[in-house]
């Protein structure tokens, strides 16, 4: 019997050619394909040169691959055994920089661009007030999340920074009181789903930038100024809810709900993160919305209101 061919009970099952054999797959099939993002990142897996990759990794990633018994030919720098996922996960590895990583390296110019287009950002929200700093303030420390954005095919997209508070640091009734935000039930958003095919029902997917920095925040919270930003004596006290403080979910929450209720939304009692209207339905899920209406125009009129 030819390898790969299986036989159970007086039948024969074939294997799928594309799995088996020196061909991955029919390459005359795959050109009336459309091309896939996951064919564009296996694509540029394969692509890389690994000649060198051992003196690439990290500390981490060489005892994950002696744990998982993986192996480079020293010969011919082939890869054997390794999970294009574990060859992602390294490359990917220097897309999430530290600070000393990002300023040092050789995206520096990037990230410093990064950085400085989210404190014009955040200066224009007003999310906070430069003051003086006094011995009786709680500051907290704050950080820097770097992110490098790439193409399907590795090229890169863009570097974002963002400007995060250690909420780890906060102090419960100084500085931070309530927690609590709810999350939208999965059994709601199914429900809408098999609503929306049923009745043909529109629907729009937001996705709100900066969401947690659009509400404003009642607390007293005391943050030193960004690093690279700094002035002598000076700390910000907080106007709007920055990424990384314990309340900034409930707050963003509590925002959204109080602009819906302005432009005739009804909070369900069946699930806190649904809203419905006249003519729209919302779902709330931590800082996305789904829209839903018989009528497109209807979810753009929403919006108008809300936005403005």
């Amino acid at each position: 019997m030819p390898v790969g061919v299986l036989q159970r009970q007086g039948r024969t099952h074939r294997p799928n050619p594309r799995y088996f054999g020196s061909e991955w797959s029919n390459m005359a099939r795959r050109q009336t394909q459309k091309l896939k993002a996951g064919t564009l990142n296996n694509a540029f897996i394969q692509a890389l040169d690994w000649n060198d990759l051992t003196s690439s990794l990290s500390t981490d990633f060489l005892a994950f691959k002696a744990a998982t018994d993986f192996y480079i030919n020293p010969h011919t720098h082939e890869t054997e055994w390794w999970n294009p996922l574990a060859l992602a996960a390294n490359i990917n590895a220097s897309d999430n920089p530290r600070w000393h990583e990002a300023m040092n390296g050789p995206d520096r110019a990037g990230y410093w661009e990064a950085m400085k287009a989210e404190i014009s950002t955040l200066t224009k929200l007003k999310a906070w007030t430069v003051v003086s700093l006094t011995p009786d303030m709680n500051v907290l420390d704050s950080t820097w999340a770097f992110k490098c954005k790439r193409y399907p095919d590795g090229n890169i997209r863009k570097f974002k920074a963002r400007f995060c508070c250690r909420g780890d640091q906060q102090i419960y009734g100084t500085d931070y009181f309530d927690t609590f935000a709810p999350v939208v039930s999965w059994t709601t958003v199914r429900i809408l789903l098999v609503l929306s095919v049923i009745f043909e029902l529109d629907t729009k997917q937001v996705d709100n930038t900066c969401a947690f920095l659009h509400a404003p925040i009642t607390e007293n919270v005391y943050v030193h100024m960004p690093r690279g930003f700094q002035e002598e004596g000076k700390v910000l006290k907080l106007e709007r809810t920055l990424y990384g403080l314990r309340q900034s979910p409930r707050n963003f929450f509590e925002h959204v709900k109080a602009n819906l209720l302005k432009v005739g939304f009804a909070q369900s009692s069946a699930d806190p993160c649904l809203s419905i209207s006249d003519q729209v339905i919302c779902l709330v899920y931590v800082d996305d919305t789904l829209f839903y209406s018989p009528n497109k125009t209807e979810i753009d009129k929403t919006l108008d209101k809300l936005s403005g």
